[in-house]
């Protein structure tokens, strides 16, 4: 396959992957005399990603400097965006894309990069995992089981003390949803109440 359509679509996916249109890239590359096209300078960008017109190594720097991505994964599509996030995936377990979105948070927005820091601190790291966990878990409550049981999944398969059966209780697609929330809410609770006994916000 022609390698110019290759580089165009790994420039397409760097451009979604930021949640721009062509135009406010353009907008935004354009201040950079080696990224001008002098033929049609706004088609640029379309051009490229189409695979029309080659990915000049001043484009390609260009676009390295603006994504903050390697020229291995520009021109030769190597599989992380940097070599060491290879290394970092390795050992921490996060995605090339998770690594990434980090990094650019760290140039971008420090303060979600502070907050980061304090929420895996070790006090508050395991409400943390358990806050992520319980949202994990959220994002499953339409399509598990909806199975009998009493509050507290406690099931009940024998007599009571009365020696009677008890009709288990049936929870409702909603009624998952809202215990699901309600225990992110209460989690989320605890997280901000640690925060402000450590001076947060």
């Amino acid at each position: 396959m022609n390698d110019d359509i290759e580089i165009g679509r790994r420039l397409r996916k760097l451009r979604k992957d930021a949640h721009l249109i062509q135009e406010k890239l353009f907008e935004e590359l354009d201040g950079d005399a080696r990224f001008s096209d002098s033929e049609y300078p706004k088609q640029t960008i379309s051009k490229l990603e189409k695979g029309k017109i080659g990915l000049s190594l001043t484009k390609a720097i260009t676009y390295a400097d603006y994504f903050n991505v390697s020229l291995d994964y520009l021109y030769r599509g190597k599989k992380y965006y940097k070599p060491e996030y290879e290394d970092i995936e390795k050992m921490l377990g996060f995605s090339n894309g998770a690594l990434h979105r980090l990094e650019e948070l760290n140039k971008k927005n420090k303060n979600t990069i502070d907050t980061l820091n304090k929420l895996l601190s070790p006090n508050l790291a395991p409400l943390f995992i358990e806050l992520l966990d319980a949202l994990f878990e959220h994002s499953f409550v339409d399509i598990k089981a909806r199975v009998s049981q009493y509050p507290g999944n406690t099931f009940l398969t024998e007599q009571n003390n009365k020696g009677y059966y008890k009709k288990p209780i049936m929870l409702k697609p909603k009624d998952l949803e809202y215990q699901s929330l309600f225990t992110i809410s209460e989690i989320s609770k605890n997280i901000a109440n640690e925060l402000k006994k450590n001076g947060g916000k």
